[in-house]
């Protein structure tokens, strides 16, 4: 957690949901990062959200992507920073995490009220 600390640090996971035998981490990695974890070590909400989202976007050249601006996709997750926690486990790591009410992916709902909408709006992600 201390890498944090870096401007320049990233966070990610290597985890795909699809197959067999499935890592809780596909369900769990960034709702553990900025729930669970920046509560015990005491990291601001923004510091944290930047380093998943805009350090990214940029050092992967993913273009309109990893902020909130005009004209950029407007993917959002609303969380409750007091309540978010991963609940995937290697017993069922399948578990949706909880205080997540809303996600929008490309303008469209997602997640409401913390159900999934079955609505799938991702494209392609093209680096430039």
């Amino acid at each position: 957690m201390t890498l944090l600390d870096r401007p320049d640090y990233m966070v990610g996971s290597d985890a795909i949901p699809v197959g067999g035998l499935v890592h809780p981490r596909a369900y769990g990695t960034f709702p553990r990062i900025v729930g669970r974890l920046r509560r015990r070590y005491g990291y601001p909400v923004e510091q944290v959200v930047q380093r998943m989202t805009q350090n990214p976007a940029h050092r992967f050249g993913l273009a309109g992507r990893g902020e909130i601006k005009e004209g950029y996709r407007a993917d959002i997750c609303v969380f409750d920073p007091d309540l978010i926690i991963d609940l995937s486990s290697f017993e069922d790591p399948m578990l949706h995490p909880v205080g997540i009410p809303y996600v929008i992916v490309n303008g469209e709902l997602v997640v409401d009220e913390s159900g999934c909408t079955g609505v799938l709006p991702g494209d392609g992600i093209q680096a430039v």
